[in-house]
């Protein structure tokens, strides 16, 4: 059917597909996306697929209507740092929609910092299908992110979603924008070589330096075996750990002389 023949469609087909059989055949996956791909059809593929969707959708009348209603104390709060969100969450269904869908409707009450009138306050509306009892929800719960299924965290969700394009910024920080060759076969090959390189450089920094890099501490276990990590080596007076990369690394009692990947002073 047409349905599935959207490039939407069928990347998120293919992806899903790709980590469900490399990876893990129950993994909870779940697409967060802004009202560019408002679409019931994406929603119903997505649905298909038995994973989960969070997207921005149109402040139709009739929301904005019923909102109108709703008494204020009756909407909940979220809050992040000096922010507070009200919002309310309730079950909707356009004209020509076939099924209901969860609705979070939400409300900021302050700009910088600054309070914000009540009809000067941006409203926002998202559609999703988490907290509603399907398989999705299961498997989320089973992997320990429940949380994702209350208004404050799809709220948190929606809200995180520019942080996707944080990977692509370090992959160009990584390598390059523009590929140096002018045809097709060779650019790839670099691309995905960078790709891969890029991909170890992260997972170097996530599985070995994981509490270092971003703290600047010094690296310990990871370079130094665990005596001198623990500061004393056969009777000596006590080894400094090794400041981080970068640095020139060295020992107290000795010539100042960087220290190797054993713990000792290279040429020792």
């Amino acid at each position: 059917p047409t349905l599935f023949r959207s490039s939407v469609a069928k990347m998120v087909m293919h992806m899903v597909a790709k980590i469900r059989t490399g990876y893990k055949g129950d993994v909870p996956i779940v697409v967060v996306m802004d009202s560019g791909f408002f679409d019931q059809k994406l929603f119903y593929v997505f649905e298909l697929l038995k994973i989960g969707y969070i997207c921005g959708g149109r402040l139709s009348e009739d929301v904005k209507n019923y909102v109108k209603t709703v008494d204020s104390s009756c909407l909940n709060q979220y809050y992040k740092g000096n922010q507070i969100w009200d919002y309310l969450d309730f079950g909707h269904k356009l004209k020509n929609w076939v099924r209901y869908r969860r609705a979070v409707f939400s409300r900021p009450r302050y700009e910088d910092k600054q309070a914000l009138l009540e009809f000067a306050r941006p409203d926002t509306v998202m559609y999703t299908n988490l907290g509603m009892g399907q398989w999705i929800d299961e498997r989320l719960a089973a992997a320990g992110k429940e949380e994702w299924l209350s208004g404050e965290g799809l709220i948190g969700l929606y809200h995180g979603r520019g942080r996707d394009e944080l990977v692509n910024r370090a992959l160009k920080d990584f390598g390059f924008e523009e590929l140096p060759f002018k045809r097709f076969s060779p650019n790839a090959a670099f691309y995905y070589v960078m790709l891969l390189a890029f991909f170890l450089s992260q997972a170097y920094k996530e599985d070995v330096l994981s509490g270092v890099m971003g703290e600047g501490a010094a690296v310990e276990a990871a370079l130094v075996p665990e005596a001198v990590a623990q500061g004393s080596v056969d009777g000596e007076d006590e080894w400094p750990r090794p400041e981080p990369f970068g640095r020139h690394h060295s020992i107290r009692r000795g010539q100042g002389l960087p220290l190797g990947l054993d713990g000792l002073p290279v040429g020792q």
